[in-house]
């Protein structure tokens, strides 16, 4: 290369590490064995840590451990079908007790050869967002629950004349037993009527 090509490319490498670094969304590679190779400043906002702290870690060791088998079979599949963009949404850990959902996007990496080297994440933050929908769901359990309770105490509960089963709030059925408990307690004890004891236990006459 030319002292002058040299010059550029060094040029070009400074300028694209100047918008990496400044940029507010969360970028990282890593490389084929889902370990980290870079992680630009908001990311490691996002986690609470210092580069040294991830450099050479798995990317699974950051993630929440409910959600670390989905995110190791992410890449997995990304890789083995040769995908070359996917998305997804996790949650990272970023410090005792807090965690950061991050959606993004992953670029896998190819050399010359074809093989593939890495990826590259290009991710936002939606924790706010995951948490108005984690706030929206318990509002409406809240209300089904409610409106559970103001039928059972009109003395109208709905039964499926097939099943048995109760509904329990927008058409969520449930066996009567499980209903009856969750709502006051009841508990249940297992037991056959006269009549089913004739239909079910039955004498056999002896064969003739």
């Amino acid at each position: 290369m030319k002292p002058a090509e040299y010059a550029s490319a060094r040029r070009d490498d400074l300028h694209f590490r100047e918008f990496v670094e400044n940029v507010t969304d969360v970028i990282y590679w890593v490389d084929v064995d889902g370990r980290f190779t870079f992680v630009n400043a908001a990311g490691l906002r996002a986690m609470r840590c210092r580069e040294r702290d991830v450099l050479g870690l798995p990317l699974v060791c950051r993630v929440e451990p409910a959600h670390r088998a989905t995110v190791a079979a992410f890449y997995e599949r990304q890789g083995r079908e040769r995908r070359t963009h996917s998305y997804l949404e996790f949650p990272l850990t970023a410090g005792p007790g807090e965690s950061v959902w991050l959606a993004q996007t992953v670029r896998t990496v190819f050399d010359d050869a074809g093989m593939i080297v890495g990826f590259q994440a290009l991710a936002h933050d939606i924790t706010a967002r995951k948490n108005a929908e984690r706030d929206r769901e318990r509002l409406i359990n809240e209300l089904q629950m409610a409106l559970v309770g103001m039928k059972a105490a009109q003395g109208v509960v709905p039964i499926c004349t097939g099943c048995k089963k109760v509904d329990a709030g927008t058409n969520s059925w449930q066996p009567v037993e499980a209903y009856f408990h969750d709502h006051n307690g009841t508990e249940f004890s297992p037991g056959l009527c006269p009549g089913c004891l004739e239909r079910y236990f039955v004498e056999v006459p002896p064969a003739s």
